[in-house]
């Protein structure tokens, strides 16, 4: 449990080190989900949020991919 290379919150912390953003678009997403399930209204500003930054991810994403070809 203690081997870092094993241990499942190091490596959690490992990935969420090297890909910051995917966690940040995650927080965003689930934050809106959760207005939504609860029946409450998205703000304008969460909306923006999400959109930017669900689009940086995957179009760095893509961008990344499509260098290593």
């Amino acid at each position: 449990m203690f081997n870092p290379n094993t241990n499942p919150i190091s490596l959690f912390f490992a990935a969420v080190r090297e890909n910051h953003t995917a966690l940040i678009a995650t927080i965003l997403v689930l934050t809106a989900c959760y207005l939504w399930i609860n029946e409450k209204s998205v703000p304008e500003l969460l909306q923006n949020l999400i959109l930017i930054v669900v689009s940086f991810y995957f179009g760095t994403k893509a961008h990344k991919d499509k260098d290593e070809e």
